[in-house]
């Protein structure tokens, strides 16, 4: 286990049974790495849906992040053209 991470999943199992279901480990974990992403001073694109987001979010290189995030506001593309562009590695492609 990594630090922390009994935190979440305590909170998990309080949030699911006092607010809703959606507040699962994953969903919070992902609202974590979200808040980091946006710490960093990644731009918040208002455009993008959070499965975009959900997408992004696990990306390391802030660059690569930005590009994405462009890429989305830009182009208008859907969660499964973003998930494809990322698994084939278009940023490094560019």
């Amino acid at each position: 286990k990594h630090y922390g991470e009994g935190i979440i999943n305590q909170y998990s199992i309080k949030l699911i049974s006092e607010v809703d279901k959606k507040y699962n480990t994953t969903n919070l974990k992902r609202m974590h790495q979200f808040y980091l992403l946006i710490e960093k001073g990644a731009p918040l694109a208002h455009q993008l849906s959070w499965s975009q987001y959900q997408e992004i979010i696990v990306l390391k290189d802030y660059n690569e992040i930005n590009y994405y995030i462009n890429l989305c506001m830009n182009n208008s593309i859907s969660r499964d053209e973003l998930k494809s562009r990322i698994i084939t590695k278009e940023y490094e492609l560019v």
